[in-house]
C-alpha cells in the first residue's frame, strides 16, 4: 500500500509541474495564467523553496507536511534536471554558478507570485524555466515507470517444480 501512496504523491507532484510549466510557457509568449494555472505556479514555487532550501526564498506560511514529503521525492529529479540544463543555461546567456543562482531566485519569484507582472524572467528565461519543469516532471514519471528498466514478474505456482 505504501507503493500505491508513493506512486500516487509523485504522480501528483508531476501532474502539477507539468501545468506550471505549461504556464511558464504561456507566460513567455505575454499570455498570462488562469486562476489554476496561477495555483499551478505559487504550489509550484513552494515545492521547489522546499527542495532547494539554500536559496533562501521565502516562502508563503502554511507549507504543509505533506509539501515536504513530496519535495523530498521530488529531490533527485529537480537537481539531475538542473545538471541536464547547464547547457541550455549557456544558450540563455546564463554561464556561471552566480548567474543560475539569480535565475532560480527569479523563477521561484515568478512562482509564488502566481506569474503576476512584473517579474524579472525574460522570454527566453522563461521557456527554460519551463523545459526545467518539464524535465523534472518527466523524470518523475519514469520513476513510476520503474526508470524504463523491465521488471521483475512474479509468478504464482502450484506443486513442486522440476
Amino acid at each position: 500500500m505504501s507503493d500505491l501512496l508513493r506512486s500516487v504523491r509523485v504522480l501528483e507532484v508531476s501532474s502539477r509541474l507539468q501545468s506550471a510549466a505549461s504556464s511558464l510557457a504561456a507566460l513567455a509568449q505575454g499570455i498570462g495564467p488562469d486562476a489554476t494555472g496561477r495555483d499551478a505556479l505559487k504550489w509550484t514555487g513552494d515545492l521547489l523553496a522546499q527542495i532547494d532550501w539554500p536559496t533562501k526564498v521565502p516562502t508563503r506560511s502554511g507549507v504543509g507536511g505533506g509539501l515536504a514529503v513530496q519535495a523530498t521525492a521530488a529531490s533527485p529529479s529537480f537537481y539531475a534536471s538542473l545538471i541536464e540544463a547547464v547547457p541550455a543555461f549557456a544558450l540563455v546567456g546564463i554561464t556561471s554558478q552566480d548567474g543560475i543562482f539569480q535565475f532560480l531566485g527569479a523563477l521561484y519569484e515568478t512562482l509564488e507570485s502566481g506569474g503576476k507582472e512584473p517579474h524579472k524572467l525574460a522570454p527566453k528565461q522563461l521557456t527554460l524555466a519551463s523545459e526545467l519543469l518539464e524535465s523534472i516532471s518527466e523524470s518523475l514519471v519514469a520513476q513510476l515507470s520503474n526508470n524504463g528498466l523491465p521488471k521483475q514478474s512474479t509468478r504464482l505456482t502450484v506443486g513442486a517444480i522440476g
